[in-house]
């Protein structure tokens, strides 16, 4: 098996600790054994991973040397650093692992640029729904905590754009919200201010 071979390390990591940042970054494809981990850029959660997830795909062939997010255990955990040198002869021993990757990478690329177009869109509501559905999506929940504040510099957009749209939907009986607590109570009309 792979994970058990000599050029696969293994590392262990306490909660809070840093995996990876713009300081500390490697060549390597990540796998998770145990535990959790956040995904973060500028103190924005990005994406939760654990255990069989899969990092550092996007930046194993890059030559740039920074990571451009921050990785931080939340729970004690276990990862496999598999460096570019053994993926590399992985591909060249299996031609369809390489394509694998590849298609896995385009559609990252597709995701992507759905995501910029959405949040490109033309008016605050559609922007608003756009960040509330993908961080649904990160924390797969419907019920969650937003900053106000940061939803309105994610979006570009002041806060009183934000909270006007956050009223319409409100109003719309889309969404609810006590205090910081956003609830996604209709998420396919959500949805249809995206199309």
């Amino acid at each position: 098996m792979i994970l058990k071979g000599d050029c696969v390390d293994i590392h262990e990591y306490k909660k809070d600790e840093v995996v990876l940042s713009r300081h500390n970054a490697n060549d390597c494809l990540i796998i998770i054994k145990s535990g959790q981990l956040l995904v973060s850029k500028a103190d924005v959660m990005i994406k939760k991973l654990s255990k069989g997830d899969i990092f550092g795909v996007s930046t194993l062939f890059c030559e740039k040397e920074n990571f451009q997010t921050t990785v931080t255990a939340t729970q004690n955990s276990v990862l496999y650093f598999l460096p570019q040198s053994l993926i590399t002869q992985l591909m060249n021993n299996d031609f369809s692992l390489a394509e694998n990757y590849i298609k896995f990478l385009s559609a990252k690329i597709q995701y992507l640029n759905t995501v910029i177009d959405r949040y490109t869109g033309s008016n605050a509501e559609e922007k608003l729904a756009v960040y509330l559905l993908n961080k649904s999506t990160e924390l797969s929940c419907d019920t969650f905590e937003i900053s106000m504040s940061k939803a309105a510099l994610s979006l570009n957009l002041g806060r009183a754009s934000v909270y006007r749209a956050l009223d319409n939907l409100i109003k719309s009986g889309i969404i609810e919200k006590s205090g910081k607590t956003v609830k996604i109570s209709d998420p396919i009309s959500l949805e249809k201010y995206i199309k």
